[in-house]
């Protein structure tokens, strides 16, 4: 029921039909202590075993820290979405095994610097990102109500060592919410969630080449 019975499978078939990075997930019978518990879903993480899989060099996996947004309902601080996002440091997965290495250690530096680029909103977005893989994956969040998938905490950036740019990685889809609308429509009708960032969508919907691939791909 947390991932709503098959709708992220399907979301991850998808991704992984379209050449998208893709967490692998299965179905178990649960028996605790002698009692059934129901079915379980089994999901894969971030590590070289998701990059090989689907067929990806080695190279570090970034996401945006959400810890302060965690804290803010311990701390009770009046923080916005926006405010966490702006501030949000980037960690590494694996980083005790990644940042030994010099090559991965300068791939995570690079991938930082680039994600500090998307975040000011300056440069291009195609040269920082994938956009025609970001394009696909923006396009299946909306076809399966999936874009929970796509919100600044739940987004893992993947640091391509062959074109030296970031490939996002979809994750937390909450796949199966009601359609009503596209998204871009929405952001233009300023109608986007509090906790979906005006800002962080409009680093995409402002290009106008991510936009045309985008509409594309739809």
């Amino acid at each position: 029921e947390t991932r709503r019975q098959l709708s992220e499978w399907y979301f991850h078939s998808l991704l992984k039909e379209e050449g998208l990075i893709a967490l692998r997930t299965k179905y178990v019978s649960l028996i605790e202590n002698g009692k059934l518990k129901g079915i379980y879903t089994i999901e894969e993480s971030f590590d070289s075993h998701l990059l090989n899989n689907n067929k990806r060099k080695n190279s570090p996996i970034l996401k945006f820290d959400e810890s302060i947004w965690i804290d803010k309902f311990k701390l009770n601080e009046p923080y916005s979405q926006e405010e966490v996002f702006l501030t949000a440091n980037v960690d590494v997965f694996k980083p005790k095994k990644t940042l030994k290495v010099p090559v991965q250690l300068s791939l995570y530096n690079k991938g930082r610097k680039l994600i500090d680029k998307l975040k000011n909103g300056k440069n291009k977005l195609s040269e920082i990102i994938d956009i025609d893989k970001a394009a696909k994956i923006f396009a299946i969040a909306d076809l399966t109500g999936g874009h929970h998938a796509l919100r600044w905490k739940n987004v893992r950036f993947y640091i391509n060592p062959l074109i030296g740019k970031l490939e996002l990685i979809g994750f937390d889809s909450n796949s199966g919410e009601l359609i009503d609308d596209i998204y871009y429509n929405k952001w233009n009708k300023h109608q986007v969630g509090l906790y979906d960032v005006y800002y962080w969508k409009s680093l995409f919907f402002n290009d106008k080449e991510f936009v045309e691939l985008y509409l594309k791909q739809l």
